[in-house]
Order: structure tokens, then C-alpha cells, then sequence
């Protein structure tokens, strides 16, 4: 079935991937649109707490030292532009899954790898995606700056790009309305008319 991809992040980096594999036939669905917020694209330096976490030795005591409350309040400070938006309660449920079995350690796994290693050749591959892309950025996004969504706005050719001030790498969580405005115009603007029926 014809599907819309949207994904945040880290998630719109796997949504990318998911496009380029359309593009080479690897798909047996069909992705027609793509929705990009704040997405990890290009090689670029990480957040002070990643870099930390990604050190072998100091990395691996790291995560294993602090507490999950600490941990899940150090992310989401990174991830708004007005820490008086983050949810009391976002917090608490982060904390409580970073404290289940092991995801401690997938979170680590997750800092380690969140560049892939062939990350320059996937950055040349973003101008043959051919399907419509929307790409949302929070303008003071600290842990992936907007200049790479203005990037990857210049090399997807059929792509719409909308920059929201005042806001971080969170925009479904600081700015929801304007986030649903966008993405409402962009589905109305790409979705196809309908053939008239013909008579017998």
C-alpha cells in the first residue's frame, strides 16, 4: 500500500533509508510522501553528552553511574529550546524505561552507532530521492542544527522546508500546531486528485 514515512531524529534517518531503498527497488511497498523533523543526515559533532557517553571506559561507567532520572533530564534539556515545555511527566517515563533491563546499555549502543560509518556515501544518495519530502527543523535545535535540514532541503530535489523559531530538537513537543499546519499542507499540496470515472 502507498504509505507517508514520517520520522524524528534518529527515526528520520531510518526514514531516509527506507526512501533510497525505494529509489534502488529494495521495497515491496510504496512510500509516497516523506516527513523529516530534526533528522540525523550528515556527519556532524555530537552533543557534549554524547561525546562523553561514546568514550570507552568513561562512557560505559557513565551511563552506568547515573541515575535514569539524570540521565532522561540531561536529554530532554538538550532537546528543548524552553525548558519550561518539558513535560514533568515525559521525564518520568523516559526515566522509567531507561531504568528497564539492558536499556542502559541500548542507549549506549544507540550513542555509539548513531552516525553509521558509510554516513558519506548515504549523504551523496539524498539527491535521487524522488518523492515528495517535507522537512521540519527547530531553528535552536542544539543537537542537530538547522543548518543541516537546509541542507538536506537543497540536496532532495522535490522537498518543502519550514524552520520554526524558538523551538528545539522537539518540535511535536514545543510547537504541535505548527507542526500539524505543516504537515496538513503538505499532505493537501501532494496528494493526487482523483481520475474521474469513466462511462461504459
Amino acid at each position: 500500500k502507498n504509505l507517508t514515512i514520517a520520522g524524528r531524529s534518529f527515526g528520520g534517518g531510518v526514514a531516509l533509508v527506507l526512501a533510497l531503498m525505494q529509489e534502488k527497488n529494495m521495497l515491496q511497498t510504496k512510500i509516497d510522501r516523506l516527513i523529516l523533523m530534526n533528522t540525523m543526515s550528515y556527519k556532524q559533532p555530537l552533543p557534549s553528552m554524547m561525546r562523553v557517553l561514546q568514550k570507552p571506559i568513561i562512557g560505559y561507567l557513565g551511563i552506568h553511574l547515573l541515575s535514569a532520572e539524570t540521565i532522561a533530564k540531561e536529554a530532554y534539556a538538550y532537546a528543548f529550546s524552553n525548558d519550561k515545555l518539558i513535560p514533568k511527566d515525559s521525564v518520568e517515563k523516559s526515566a522509567k524505561l531507561i531504568d528497564m533491563p539492558n536499556a542502559k546499555y541500548a542507549y549506549k549502543q544507540t550513542v555509539d552507532y548513531i552516525i553509521p560509518d558509510d554516513i558519506a556515501k548515504i549523504e551523496k544518495e539524498y539527491k535521487d530521492i524522488k518523492i515528495p519530502t517535507l522537512i521540519l527543523w527547530g531553528k535552536d535545535d542544539v543537537s542537530i542544527p538547522y543548518i543541516f535540514g537546509k541542507r538536506l532541503h537543497q540536496d532532495i530535489p522535490n522537498s518543502y522546508f519550514s524552520l520554526f523559531k524558538g523551538v528545539g530538537h522537539m518540535p511535536q513537543e514545543e510547537a504541535p500546531q505548527k507542526v500539524i499546519y505543516e504537515i496538513e499542507k503538505f499532505i493537501k499540496k501532494t496528494s493526487r486528485k482523483p481520475r474521474s470515472l469513466r462511462r461504459g
